[in-house]
């Protein structure tokens, strides 16, 4: 629309509402598992480059492949071995 939007603090503007993505659905490694152009705008816009990223639940680790491609560091947690595993995968470059 017209009308403009100015941050009270003077931070960025954030998109108005909705990350259009495609899903993981079958080809997803973790049931949740969340697509990348879901998390790249939330880093973006929530840390700074060369800053850190913290996942307690990280899944399959697309937080963590996001945010090594930003720029940024990252500690992902994961209970489940065989998501560990996967993460570990995702971020030497095997299931990319």
């Amino acid at each position: 629309s017209d009308a403009t939007y100015e941050s009270e603090d003077g931070g960025p503007r954030l998109m108005r509402s909705v990350i259009y993505a495609r899903s993981q659905h079958g080809n997803a490694i973790h049931p949740t598992q969340k697509p990348e152009a879901i998390i790249e705008p939330l880093i973006l816009n929530a840390c700074p480059p060369g800053g850190v990223v913290l996942d307690p639940f990280a899944g399959s680790g697309t937080t963590g492949v996001v945010a090594e491609r930003l720029g940024r560091k990252a500690i992902l947690i994961e209970a489940r071995q065989d998501y560990h595993t996967a993460i570990l995968n995702r971020l030497s470059g095997s299931l990319l």
